[in-house]
């Protein structure tokens, strides 16, 4: 994210954060949660606050949603946040944000086909968003398959968002491969 919408971002969470008391219990929660752990940046409140919110709510997957991919990847507590996702998934099994951080998760496990087994119950449910190319093309990339990365790159055509995010995936490949000139081309390509 663009340093500007960044520091919007934070001043409008600030602004809600201030004003949370006016919200219902859950966008309390939620507001709670996202300030802690992107504005102050205390995972550890964040995490709590989530937990007393699954409590709170023991059939709204957004807490658990929030565990997964908010707050246990960032800390680098994968394993957890693979049951958090599962959690989200069966409260929830028709949003993608479940399967996505599954996914995720397990892609940081080194379990690929893992991952990739995310992303095929995802599709079973017939649900797709630009994420999930991303990283389908970043399975197609550990396990060296040019033409996985290929399809993923023919399939975000067309996508100005998943554009922008597969040529920024391409840079980094480039640059993985030594071959910084074209990365560098690549990553004005995918800022433009």
């Amino acid at each position: 994210m663009p340093r500007v919408n960044r520091t919007l971002a934070a001043e409008n969470t600030s602004k809600a954060y201030e004003l949370r008391d006016r919200a219902s219990d859950r966008e309390r929660f939620f507001i709670t949660a996202y300030y802690d752990g992107r504005v102050t940046g205390n995972q550890e409140k964040a995490q709590q606050t989530c937990e007393t919110w699954g409590r709170a709510y023991p059939r709204d997957m957004v807490p658990h949603a929030f565990l997964s991919g908010f707050i246990h990847i960032v800390t680098g507590k994968y394993a957890e946040s693979v049951q958090q996702a599962q959690k989200a998934i069966q409260l929830a099994p028709d949003s993608t944000v479940g399967y996505l951080n599954l996914g995720e998760s397990y892609l940081y496990l080194g379990g690929l086909e893992e991952a990739e087994a995310a992303l095929r119950r995802a599709s079973e449910r017939k649900l797709e968003v630009p994420y999930f190319l991303l990283l389908r093309y970043d399975i197609a990339f550990l396990k060296a398959d040019k033409a996985g990365m290929d399809r993923e790159v023919a399939s975000a055509q067309g996508n100005s968002g998943a554009e922008d995010w597969i040529s920024d995936r391409e840079a980094f490949v480039l640059a993985n491969a030594g071959r910084l000139q074209e990365a560098r081309v690549m990553a004005r390509h995918a800022v433009v």
